[in-house]
């Protein structure tokens, strides 16, 4: 490691997660945001001259109202010969809490009801079903209605205090500092030669964006990679052709008047107090251990329902959509995978776990195309939005069918 480099902290992950600050400048499209964080395991730091674990890398970039904690996809990666690094931008996940950059509590110790540990085993690994709270006694709360008794009432989401909220930017543009300073630290402290950008959701526009403004970058310039794989990017709304059109120039208007005016939850709306909860949040919730799920994230760092989303950010957000319709031309070659299927309000919340509940698996693949020049898209049967964190067997299809395209693709 670079003599002048700080020392990574320990994450809250536990061993052997670190976490490495990267200062970023103050900017209005995410005003206050003054760092963000860099996790990578102890051992993918080599020894000053010695040549790094692997030689090769990735960088995650997590989506909206998420963080990095997902290290079975982090595992499937370094079993494939590929250290990890996941970036948790300014303004989110870690980088948006205050007393969150050591381990919470034992991460064998099962999540006490209404609160949630960082999900894996004493090995670091995170897994279905660990950590999760007793659901063996049923919920008090609220009138007695015919639902699942192990299902929570309360909610989980995040206060809703006044000012900007994490996740609020209001163009992920300003993420490149720390996207750039990220490879810097990947290509130049740590020695790796190949560079692979992954990213979900909203980081998957985010990664397709970036890749696009970048796509002229040569050696010596660290501001470059050497394939993109996106896990369901949003390329577009989810939302019908009037309301793409329509409703997203009616929010754009709003934003430039008042950009931080936060806008309704449909969802969360719509789940009344005698309601089954998971309607309020399906994705999650037909995710989270509190309801039911598998998987056990920080509800402090992903709440459910979700931090408050604004005109600025949608208007933001819209404006980069277009830019990928009108073409990004990427050079290197990329990966787009999504689910065969979408979820829509109406349809039975267990199919949750059996399709996008997010976005348009059909918006995704007609814009997949005006990435750039080399395109692969595949579908994960039975996936999920975030496809790592999909049932079995979608889970280890969607990690093989990466590392598979990975290992044709960059032999």
């Amino acid at each position: 490691m670079d003599a002048a480099a700080p020392t990574p902290t320990p994450d809250i992950l536990g061993e052997p997660w670190v976490a490495r600050r990267i200062p970023v400048t103050d900017a209005a499209a995410a005003p206050g945001a003054d760092h963000a964080v860099l996790v990578h395991q102890r051992q993918a730091v080599p020894a000053p001259g010695a040549a790094p674990r692997h030689p090769r890398a990735v960088l995650y970039l997590h989506g909206r109202n998420d963080y990095f904690f997902q290290t079975h996809l982090a595992q499937a990666f370094l079993d494939a010969g590929y250290e990890f690094y996941a970036l948790d931008l300014r303004a989110c996940g870690r980088s948006a809490q205050v007393g969150l950059t050591a381990p919470q509590a034992d991460p064998a110790t099962p999540a006490p009801a209404g609160q949630s540990g960082p999900g894996q085993s004493t090995s670091g690994q995170s897994g279905p079903g660990q950590n999760a709270p007793d659901r063996s006694t049923p919920d008090q709360s609220g009138p007695t209605t015919p639902r699942d008794p192990a299902i929570p009432r309360e909610p989980a989401g995040p206060p809703t205090a006044p000012g900007p909220s994490p996740h609020d930017v209001l163009d992920l543009r300003v993420h490149y500092e720390e996207i750039n300073e990220a490879l810097r630290i990947i290509r130049t402290e740590h020695r790796h030669s190949v560079v692979v950008l992954n990213a979900h959701s909203t980081g998957g526009l985010q990664a397709a964006i970036w890749a696009g403004d970048h796509k002229d970058e040569v050696p010596p310039s660290t501001s470059r990679v050497d394939a993109v794989v996106l896990n369901s990017p949003w390329l577009d709304f989810n939302a019908s052709a009037f309301m793409r059109s329509y409703g997203s120039a009616a929010v754009e208007l709003l934003a430039k008047v008042d950009p931080g005016h936060r806008l309704s939850n449909p969802a969360e709306s719509a789940a009344g107090a005698d309601a089954d909860p998971r309607l309020a949040d399906p994705y999650n919730r037909a995710l989270h251990a509190r309801w039911g799920g598998e998987w056990n994230w920080d509800l402090r760092l992903k709440p459910s329902p979700g931090f408050p989303v604004t005109a600025g950010f949608i208007a933001g957000i819209r404006r980069l959509q277009r830019d990928v319709h009108h073409g990004l031309g990427i050079r290197v070659p990329v990966l787009v995978t999504c689910s065969t299927a979408s979820w829509h309000p109406g349809d039975p919340i267990q199919d949750a776990l059996r399709a996008d509940a997010v976005l348009s698996v059909e918006r995704i693949m007609a814009r997949a195309p005006f990435l750039g020049q080399d395109v692969t898209v595949i579908q994960i049967e039975g996936g999920v939005h975030d496809l790592a964190l999909s049932p079995e067997p979608a889970r280890s299809e969607y990690l093989r069918t990466v590392t598979t395209w990975l290992a044709e693709r960059l032999p």
